[in-house]
């Protein structure tokens, strides 16, 4: 599970990273995430691609993923994982 997490971390850091990211929708960030998911191993069953949106933060967009895992424990019980980061996207080597 956190595994997972900081797979979907480091696949939103790599996005915020590249150029003109923050003048793209969401449709075309989603699409770029579900690539980049595939060869991450990353489950859009665990971490659908609609956890993750574009907001807007002190006048600067940002990716947010927010979202529950749940893993079976035993018999009832499971463990739940809740997870909520934003990144800022930049536009390295913009001046």
């Amino acid at each position: 599970m956190y595994f997972e997490y900081f797979s979907v971390v480091e696949v939103m850091e790599q996005e915020s990273r590249d150029l003109n990211k923050a003048m793209r929708s969401l449709d075309q960030i989603h699409q770029d995430l579900a690539i980049k998911f595939d060869t991450q191993y990353i489950d859009t069953n665990n971490v659908p691609l609609t956890a993750i949106t574009l907001t807007q933060e002190d006048g600067v967009s940002a990716l947010r993923v927010n979202y529950e895992r749940r893993v079976p424990l035993f018999y009832n019980l499971d463990i739940v994982g809740t997870f909520d980061k934003s990144i800022k996207l930049t536009n390295a080597g913009a001046e």
